[in-house]
């Protein structure tokens, strides 16, 4: 038999070759044979493998930019992948705008009924959600940041258009109360917190001015208390002041005649409530 015969299998109508009828260099060609086959296969499938995770980092980067998480400015830590913080069924283009809609009708129901719990519970609901991220991947998304503010905007514009163009002035002050002194720290230290603080903090503080705009600072003071025991519990320097703003926000909403009391001159914010 040729030398190039001795990598096929034996046939029954040829003459059968036993293994230790190879001579040394029909074993090396028929390895180095196998060795290319594999090599050719192992590399066909890297390709695949590549050309599949670049098809998904381009997916992913889509709904990264219709969900608002696609850079470090909003603060997206590297590495992070969203399909851990959301479900597989999430579709931000059907899930966005049907929120925003449920946000907006809430308000203007709170508004109607001048429930300030209804309100509150508006408000709070897209701020726990991205509070809860917050908590497992430091970032806060800008989309439920967005949905947080959208009964605090359809209850103003009704505010203004049937009342008084005060309320504006009110949402303005309760907004800047809470989230003023959170934006001149990022701006001073940008890596002591994160700009997605700065947003939901003036979202919450402007949610607070339809009842008092000084109740922001109360709202600030129970978040900074917050954080400051769940760093000495936990033991850590590096904490989300998300969950922080949030309960702030929870605990000045559930009492607010109350705390509107112990602070004096406060000014006045909506009538409805």
């Amino acid at each position: 038999m040729g030398a190039a015969r001795r990598c096929d299998p034996p046939t029954l109508h040829g003459a059968v070759e036993f293994p230790w009828t190879r001579t040394p260099s029909s074993l090396t060609m028929c390895r180095s044979r196998g060795s290319n086959v594999n090599r050719e296969q192992l590399n066909g499938r890297r390709i695949n493998d590549r050309f599949g995770e670049r098809q998904l980092e381009s997916a992913e980067l889509k709904v990264r930019r219709v969900i608002g998480v696609q850079s470090p400015a909003v603060g997206v830590p590297g590495g992070t992948h969203w399909s851990s913080d959301y479900p597989r069924w999430f579709n931000a283009q059907r899930v966005v705008p049907a929120s925003a809609v449920l946000g907006a009708g809430l308000g203007l129901a709170a508004w109607a009924l001048a429930s300030g719990w209804l309100f509150a519970v508006a408000v709070v609901m897209p701020a726990a959600i991205a509070a809860s991220v917050d908590l497992r991947s430091r970032r806060l998304p800008d989309w439920l940041v967005g949905l947080a503010a959208t009964p605090t905007l359809a209850a103003m514009v009704a505010e203004t258009i049937t009342v008084s163009a005060d309320a504006l002035a009110a949402v303005l002050l309760g907004s800047l109360a809470m989230g003023l002194a959170i934006f001149v720290t990022h701006a001073i230290a940008p890596d002591s917190i994160g700009f997605g603080d700065v947003k939901l903090a003036l979202v919450l503080g402007a949610a607070l001015g339809t009842w008092a705009p000084a109740l922001g600072l109360v709202a600030l003071a129970v978040a900074s208390a917050t954080a400051i025991v769940e760093a000495l519990v936990r033991r850590r320097t590096a904490i989300a002041f998300g969950p922080g703003l949030v309960i702030g926000f929870a605990v000045t909403a559930m009492f607010p005649e109350v705390l509107a009391r112990l602070v004096g001159g406060m000014t006045a914010g909506w009538s409805r409530w």
